[in-house]
């Protein structure tokens, strides 16, 4: 008999099992299903890193929406992409070689200048990240904050809170100051020579924003609580945030004045979208988004409400790449469908008629023509406000093309086929 209880305990110690595994995939489905219909795609999923030898994905830059970069933990974690992120490469070290590091972000000044701060180096590019070198005075930095300056100097904040800089041709670090004895978060610049840093530790009981005004040789607090602070980004017109544990800071005049907000889960990275509207990534939630400038904030479908969201870039607003780390190893896109942007507006004339498919056709005359992107598709819109200079006797044509953008058009596109 006692063997029978145990076959009887063991088999529905097993359908429990079953039973709550099965719950958990149907959970999985559910909101992979929910981040789909918001928008989200992995473009760089956790079975490709672990492909290129990487563990967790720990930072994004991305130039255009096309050309982006990814840094993380791992063999020689330095990834690019230069179609969306439908395909990415490993991109080597100066030896050419693949190292087993760590690499906490990457920063582009340029499409030519980039900086990875990694665990205990900086390393520098200045051939479009073809090959990157290190940067000496690198070796005791740790932490995950990095500003570009110039095309050769870049700022760097530590987790025991210095302030680091580079020499002005870019071959060295040198400290600057020591602002705290807690991780700096991240760094912000806004003219004309005002820098901006936020500092706190993880489950820790005070956060900071910090200011200087004399190029990151002293500091002063502009704001401080008892919730640690992560990140911090400026947009337009003096708009500014700073985010943490349940916490946020906002301004709207430039850092001069700080207001503080309560903020749901902890945020790790924030971007302006533009104009008021703004993003901050993390954990519990995932994302949350605010369209007041950093007042009130409301959490949105994220494709990792129960794992980290680390880094997050804006590009043209409409597409966001964001980094996930723990419980979330992947690099998503957003591709927001409210955003449109649009990549050219221009006049022309079209001096004859043009039949269209389907029995329409385009009348001849002066039009306003812009070319845009819409999600992910390519929107040319013509509207017609006035008559050709050279109307008169134009013969109708068909199946003429709409003028494909040149110059700066396509270059803004490039390598969109609009």
């Amino acid at each position: 008999m006692r063997i029978e209880r145990q076959g009887v305990g063991a088999a529905m110690a097993v359908m429990l099992l079953a039973s709550a595994a099965q719950s958990q995939s149907q959970t999985d489905r559910q909101v992979a299903a929910a981040a789909k219909a918001a928008g989200w795609t992995a473009v760089l999923p956790s079975k490709e890193i672990e492909a290129f030898g990487g563990r967790e994905v720990e930072s994004v830059d991305f130039l255009t929406r096309h050309v982006g970069w990814a840094v993380g933990r791992g063999t020689t974690m330095i990834l690019r992409t230069t179609d969306g992120g439908k395909n990415w490469e490993r991109m080597p070290l100066f030896d050419g070689e693949s190292h087993g590091r760590d690499f906490a972000s990457v920063r582009f000044w340029d499409a030519t200048h980039g900086w990875i701060l990694g665990w205990g180096e900086l390393l520098r590019t200045s051939d479009g990240g073809e090959t990157w070198e290190p940067v000496q005075g690198a070796d005791y930095v740790y932490g995950r904050s990095l500003l570009p300056l110039s095309t050769s100097v870049a700022m760097v904040g530590t987790r025991d809170g210095r302030i680091l800089l580079t020499t002005p041709d870019g071959t060295k670090l040198e400290e600057l100051a020591r602002i705290d004895n807690r991780p700096v978060g991240e760094l912000a610049f806004v003219a004309p020579n005002r820098f901006f840093a936020v500092v706190g530790q993880s489950a820790g009981d005070y956060g900071a924003i910090f200011l200087s005004t004399d190029g990151g040789e002293s500091w002063e607090v502009a704001a401080e609580g008892d919730k640690p602070l992560f990140a911090i980004a400026f947009g337009e017109d003096g708009r500014g945030v700073a985010v943490g544990e349940n916490v946020a800071y906002w301004t709207d005049d430039g850092g001069e004045s700080w207001h503080r907000v309560a903020v749901m889960g902890k945020r790790h990275a924030a971007r302006f979208l533009g104009g008021e509207a703004v993003v901050a990534v993390g954990e519990r939630p995932g994302a949350s988004v605010s369209r007041d400038g950093g007042r009130t904030w409301r959490p949105i479908v994220g494709p990792a409400d129960r794992g980290r969201l680390v880094d997050i870039d804006v590009v043209d607003a409409g597409w966001w790449l964001v980094a996930g780390g723990y419980g979330s190893q992947a690099i998503h896109r957003r591709v927001d469908p409210s955003f449109r942007d649009e990549i050219a507006r221009t006049s022309l004339p079209i001096p004859a008629s043009i039949r269209l498919p389907g029995g329409r056709s385009l009348p001849a005359g002066m039009y306003d023509v812009s070319l845009a992107h819409d999600g992910e598709e390519h929107v040319l819109e013509l509207e017609r406000t006035g008559p050709a200079p050279a109307e008169e006797g134009g013969a109708a044509t068909d199946g003429a093309a709409a003028p494909a953008p040149s110059g700066d058009a396509a270059t803004a596109c490039d390598p969109c086929s609009a």
